[in-house]
Order: structure tokens, then sequence, then C-alpha cells
């Protein structure tokens, strides 16, 4: 299995901010054919987005497969 992860952030209105693209997530060699595997996606921002509503949608690819999946997260950012 070889995981990579897309990262888009929008507004609410649908309006892309900024995102990356082909993160490398986890390479795992298994013998077993697998039904469960746990990953763990973190951000971190050096330089703070201003406060109000954001989308952050994860995309994560299955590359032997070709398979993929998205998550959708609403945040919503308060300075103070």
């Amino acid at each position: 299995m070889n995981f990579t992860g897309d990262l888009l952030i929008s507004d609410k209105a649908g309006h892309v901010l900024t995102g990356f693209q082909n993160l490398p997530l986890s390479t795992i060699i298994s013998h077993y054919k697998n039904k469960e595997l746990t990953l763990t996606v973190s951000l971190t921002q050096t330089k703070p987005f201003p406060s109000g509503e954001y989308v952050l949608k994860y995309t994560i690819h299955d590359l032997p497969s070709g398979n993929s999946f998205d998550i959708m997260k609403n945040i919503r950012i308060v300075n103070g």
C-alpha cells in the first residue's frame, strides 16, 4: 500500500485559498490482505488564517489500486 494525500483549504463560498498535492502519507509492505488502516494527517500553520469559516478537503489516494476518497471538514477560526 502506498498512500498520498491532497489538501485544499477553501472559504465557505468554495474559493480555493491554498492547498497541497501528493503529500506522502504512508507506505506499507504486507503479505496479508489488510482490511483496516489508520492514517493520521496533521495540519499546522506558521501564519494563522484570518478569523472566519473554512472548508478543509482531504483527498487520500491509494496509488497501487488507483482508488481515492475525500474527507470534508468545516472549521471556524476565531482570533482573540
